[in-house]
């Protein structure tokens, strides 16, 4: 493995802990954000029938999270204290109906691809092209990162690396540019004298500079896999 990978997957699992607590669990039926992005391209039946099992636990999950929110809404609604101009019970419902439509979404996104893993062609359901690009997946943690890296072979392995990497390296240069609007805010606030507003942008600059420095290391690396896809 060259450095390059080294470096951002190191980089890469600070963001993952941030952004997912899904990342963390061993594969099952559920594929990462990269994997899913992979095997939509590969086209092969055995990739259909994972990405059946995928979105068929995907489906499950948002289910669940529908049946959440709908139970939340239900015990604010017993509470008649509501003195918002929105009601939480109101903003749970919502949420319920989103989490509701996803689920529906990719369960036929689980038959689409059950009837391609037995060579029956189809067209893909409506407001599937999210669901396919590795919505609601889990971002990949530095372990799978690894492996993935490690067996890539083809263009389009290379390709999904690159679109990951891509990614971690916008998230990182946005989150370099919030800790250098925190710094400044904090820097001009003048009438502290305990100079705990000085330490605190101290301390947001430098988790702006590393920010940025991880920014770099994850373009090198989508770079790197771009040009590995070109060359295959």
């Amino acid at each position: 493995m060259r450095t390059i990978y080294s470096r951002t997957i190191l980089a890469g699992a600070v963001l993952v802990a941030i952004t997912t607590t899904a990342a963390a669990q061993d594969r099952t039926a559920l594929l990462t954000s990269i994997e899913v992005r992979r095997l939509v391209a590969s086209g092969q039946r055995d990739d259909d029938a994972r990405l059946r099992d995928h979105f068929a636990a995907l489906a499950e999950m948002y289910s669940a999270e529908a049946a959440r929110h709908t139970t939340m809404a239900r015990t604010l609604q017993a509470n008649p204290n509501h003195a918002l101009a929105v009601s939480p019970d109101a903003h749970q419902m919502r949420l319920a109906k989103l989490a509701a439509t996803s689920a529906a979404t990719v369960r036929e996104l689980s038959v689409y691809y059950d009837l391609l893993a037995s060579g029956i062609t189809s067209p893909a359901p409506d407001n599937s092209a999210p669901f396919e690009a590795g919505a609601g997946a889990p971002a990949p943690n530095d372990r799978q990162i690894a492996e993935l890296v490690a067996s890539a072979r083809t263009a389009a392995d290379h390709r999904s690396l690159e679109e990951y990497f891509a990614e971690l390296g916008s998230a990182y240069t946005n989150d370099a540019r919030r800790h250098d609007r925190m710094a400044l805010s904090y820097r001009l606030r003048t009438n502290d004298r305990t100079g705990t507003n000085a330490a605190l942008a101290l301390h947001c600059e430098w988790q702006a500079k590393r920010s940025r420095q991880l920014a770099g290391d994850a373009v090198a690396a989508a770079t790197e896999q771009r040009q590995l896809a070109r060359t295959g």
